[in-house]
Order: structure tokens, then C-alpha cells, then sequence
């Protein structure tokens, strides 16, 4: 069987084209691959920074006891006090935030969200937190997705059950 030029030309451009498919194909694998891979690796290490910030403070006798009181009353802490109750939130609301903003950017999913968005909502309910917001919330561009949040007056009651369940979180 005689082939000529032009059918090996005409041969290798089909294997060629199937090549090209088949190297695409592969491509879009790896991509959603890594994609998958990127968004575990987020959402390790966000609950990872997560459940450190809740065990600094019930490692320690005095964060624990300004956390708490800080959710009963921002208010009535002492200036050194406030400070502590602040950087306490702050951690709070920066890894609330950054799970806002991975959830946003499709890099976690939603259900890996909603127990972080459910502490802080409850953390925020409390008088104390709340007055620590309105404190700071001109700070934060009153970053309008707390609105959204679905906060409760929380009593004391709910504040201990919050800190013991916090308290779980971080034995878990």
C-alpha cells in the first residue's frame, strides 16, 4: 500500500489535533485538581488559626475572665481590660472575615463557613460585643455584611453555653 505525502500530512495533523484534545483535557484535570487541593489547604488552615485563637484564650486565666466579661459589658472594663476585650474581637471578627472573603473568592464552601459564621453571629449577639462594635465600627467602614448577621440579645445564661461550647470547639 502506497501513501502518499499528502495523506501522512493529512494523518498527522488528525493525530496532532487528537494530541492537542486529549493535552487540554488533562489540563482542565490538573486545574480543577489543584483548584480542589487550594480550597482544603484554605480551609485547614483557617479552622487551624481558628481553634488557636480560641484556645490562646482559654489557656489563659486572663483573657478567659476579660472575654467574659467583656461579653457581658464592654463597657465596664477597665482601659487595660478593653484593650485585651479588643484584640480578642479582633481576632474574632479578622477570621470571620477572611472566611467572608474565601467564601466570596470560591475558595471554601459554604458548609465549612457557616460554623465560624454562627460563633461569631453568637459572640456578637452578647451586650458586651455589641458594644464593642459600635465602638469600632466606624473603624471597619461599618462593614455592612455584620447587618446580615442575625444577632439576638443573648443573656447570661447563653453566655456560658457559648463559652462552654467555645470551649469544646477548642477540645475538639
Amino acid at each position: 500500500m502506497d501513501v502518499t505525502i499528502e495523506e501522512l500530512g493529512s494523518i498527522g495533523e488528525s493525530l496532532g489535533s487528537l494530541l492537542v484534545a486529549i493535552t487540554l483535557i488533562l489540563l482542565t484535570f490538573q486545574s480543577v485538581q489543584s483548584s480542589r487541593r487550594l480550597r482544603l489547604v484554605n480551609q485547614l488552615e483557617s479552622s487551624t488559626k481558628y481553634m488557636e485563637h480560641i484556645q490562646n484564650i482559654f489557656l489563659s486565666g486572663l483573657l478567659l475572665s476579660v472575654f467574659r466579661d467583656g461579653l457581658k459589658s464592654y463597657e465596664n472594663l477597665s482601659s487595660d481590660h478593653r484593650a485585651i476585650f479588643h484584640g480578642i474581637m479582633l481576632g474574632f471578627y479578622q477570621h470571620w472575615s477572611t472566611g467572608h472573603q474565601q467564601l466570596e473568592l470560591g475558595l471554601i464552601k459554604n458548609e465549612n463557613f457557616i460554623g465560624l459564621e454562627n460563633d461569631f453571629s453568637k459572640i456578637l449577639s452578647c451586650s458586651g460585643s455589641k458594644q464593642w462594635w459600635h465602638s469600632v465600627a466606624l473603624s471597619f467602614g461599618n462593614d455592612p455584611r455584620i447587618d446580615e448577621l442575625n444577632l439576638q440579645n443573648i443573656n447570661q445564661t447563653t453566655i456560658t453555653d457559648l463559652l462552654s461550647f467555645l470551649q469544646h470547639s477548642k477540645n475538639a
